[in-house]
């Protein structure tokens, strides 16, 4: 089974560029889909007899993150304006989620879990940091809450909230980093070696994501870039594990 996209790469593309150039302009100014650019990236998955590791076969797969139709790109497209106040300020909403994955692998047998909670139902993320600089200066920054969501929790009207895409882009730890596995949480569960945590087993809390309360800016034009940072208490005595994620997105402002 080959493994899913990674959107890093996807988002990384259309970021290509600078201010006369690159997918993001295309994607601002308007132009022809021909005028997107394109690249490749490589990833692997492992397989395993299932016998402790004793014989391993190791898959490439190659991407390519190319555009899909050739066609007109109107101007702003992907773009949009959330609410600006009177001295051209963007009001901003920055949110996320923060998941783990551990992995047990025994006798042949794998068990994963993506857990956020102590043995007392409070949570094992702490430390929540969004910084923000603009154009490489500190900006601003916020702490801000968050609650964890259970597999089997449910919004008001009765849809199930607990489902996330799990991707590894925070840093590992342990004896087991190379049987750690990125793509439907759920589904990583369902189709390992142990049926108990199926669907999240009991109570969902083998399957549990942390989403972060919305953090609101008031930013300026210019290139703006965002990092999320905390901790995340380790899983049955390993290490804490310390994570920061950047993420960089671009102001503009525009004639009507």
């Amino acid at each position: 089974m080959s493994p899913g996209i990674d959107a890093s790469k996807v988002a990384a593309q259309v970021a290509s560029g600078n201010n006369q150039d690159g997918d993001w302009v295309v994607f601002a100014d308007g132009g022809l889909s021909g005028d997107l650019g394109s690249s490749t990236y490589r990833r692997t998955t492992v397989w395993d007899d299932g016998t402790g590791g004793h014989k391993t076969v190791t898959y490439t797969w190659d991407f390519t993150v190319a555009p899909v139709t050739y066609g007109v790109i109107l101007p702003l497209t992907g773009w949009y304006l959330a609410e600006v106040d009177n001295e051209g300020l963007a009001k901003v909403n920055i949110n996320g989620i923060v998941a783990g994955e551990s992995v047990l692998v025994k006798d042949g047998v794998t068990k994963y879990s993506f857990g956020l909670t102590n043995s007392d139902g409070s949570s094992r993320v702490s430390g929540v940091n969004v910084d923000v600089y603009v154009d490489g200066m500190p900006y601003a920054t916020n702490a801000p809450g968050h609650t964890v969501v259970s597999g089997n929790d449910e919004d008001l009207d009765g849809n199930p909230i607990g489902d996330f895409y799990y991707f590894t882009n925070a840093g590992t730890n342990g004896t087991a980093i190379s049987s750690l596995a990125n793509g439907d949480a759920r589904s990583i569960l369902n189709t390992d070696g142990f049926a108990g945590n199926n669907d999240g087993g009991s109570g969902g809390t083998s399957l549990q994501h942390a989403v972060l309360d919305v953090s609101q800016f008031d930013l300026p034009a210019g290139t703006v870039t965002v990092v999320i940072s905390g901790t995340v208490k380790g899983n049955l005595g390993a290490a804490d594990i310390g994570f920061s994620v950047v993420k960089e997105i671009n102001i503009i402002t525009r004639n009507p």
